[in-house]
């Protein structure tokens, strides 16, 4: 069934590039200037990592919404052509970018390397890692929502007590130490954003209208949210080995 274009949505993806590019930009001078400044402020702009996978999540599911068995293949085709491929090429450019100062010892060695570079998304290309991943759960998230129709309120409830158990888990280091230390490219690690959007997609109009109705509301208590995080996280910013660093709070990994 085709739908309509979504302008309005169209008109949010400056608004998470501008955060990414902020989000790395700051990130490159913090070991220079490790400060509660720009730990502050990357507490801030990491929402743009959750606003991707969230907003991803709900134009798949309405993109796709009647999707069924039939389809799956045509489906996970045009996943691949469109994300698959991209991530392939820029992982062999990163690979060959850095291959001079690698200083592998053997072929065999380099290309051991490569697949590490494919297998964990370099730099943020954990972004596209996630999303792929979340393509291979997409028909079974679809199945449950269409099954859960008019209890999506309880899903919600389930996933939100599910991501706050997580984001303790990683926070603490509760989990094993490879889940935490690849945390942020693993789809596990961002249920609500993913299960949420893929929600909102169901119920898009009753969604949009509430928001334009309730539009100081939102903004208010976005403002409210981001002093309480602010008030509440402690700084300077660490690293996790192997990682880019990163502030270390709950969600953010």
């Amino acid at each position: 069934m085709a739908r309509h274009r979504l302008d309005h949505v169209d008109a949010m993806r400056p608004v998470k590039q501008a955060g990414v590019i902020s989000t790395h930009s700051v990130l490159y001078f913090a070991p220079m200037a490790a400060s509660t400044g720009s730990g502050a402020t990357l507490l801030l702009l990491h929402v743009s990592r959750e606003g991707f996978f969230f907003i991803s999540a709900c134009m798949l599911t309405y993109a796709y919404a009647d999707l069924n068995r039939a389809g799956l293949r045509r489906f996970y085709w045009r996943r691949f052509l469109s994300v698959g491929i991209p991530y392939l090429c820029w992982s062999v450019i990163y690979f060959l970018y850095s291959l001079p100062t690698s200083h592998y010892a053997s072929v065999t060695a380099a290309f051991r390397g490569l697949a590490s570079v494919v297998s964990t998304g370099y730099y943020q290309l954990y972004f596209l890692l996630v999303i792929m991943q979340f393509y291979l759960a997409f028909p079974f998230v679809l199945m449950l929502l269409r099954r859960t129709r008019g209890y999506h309120g309880h899903v919600i409830a389930v996933t939100v007590l599910a991501q706050v158990a997580i984001a303790i888990g990683m926070h603490w280091n509760l989990f094993p130490r490879e889940m935490v230390r690849f945390g942020q490219q693993d789809v596990v690690s961002y249920p609500l954003y993913l299960v949420g959007g893929c929600v909102v997609a169901f119920h898009i109009d009753q969604v949009h209208a509430w928001v334009c109705a309730h539009a100081r509301l939102i903004v208010a208590m976005t403002v409210a949210a981001a002093l309480a995080a602010e008030a509440s996280t402690s700084w300077p910013l660490t690293s996790i080995p192997g990682q880019v660093i990163e502030l270390r709070f709950p969600g953010a990994w």
